[in-house]
């Protein structure tokens, strides 16, 4: 499968994610985070894959998606502050 599929597959997946959505916030942050975590790892992951043939990029690029999940946690989460520091602090 070829990068541009994968990413096709990866919009598609979002897209429908964010229909499926039934809060505003809920659909909000998967469409933020589907877009951020695309660009991501196209960044840390894909385009060094591509210049040096090595897939390690991975394991450099997954710890920084999970804490940029924990970031937009933080920043677009509920009203609930206590809820949303324990979430996006972990």
């Amino acid at each position: 499968m070829k990068s541009g599929e994968v990413l096709c597959v990866a919009c598609i997946a979002i897209w429908s994610m964010v229909n499926a959505a039934t809060s505003a916030t809920l659909a909000a942050l998967l469409l933020v985070n589907g877009i951020l975590q695309i660009g991501l790892f196209t960044l840390v992951a894909c385009i060094p894959f591509l210049k040096t043939g090595r897939m390690s990029f991975v394991d450099i690029a997954w710890p920084f998606g999970v804490a940029l999940i924990g970031l937009q946690i933080l920043l677009l989460g509920d009203e609930h502050a206590l809820r949303k520091w324990a979430t996006g602090g972990v």
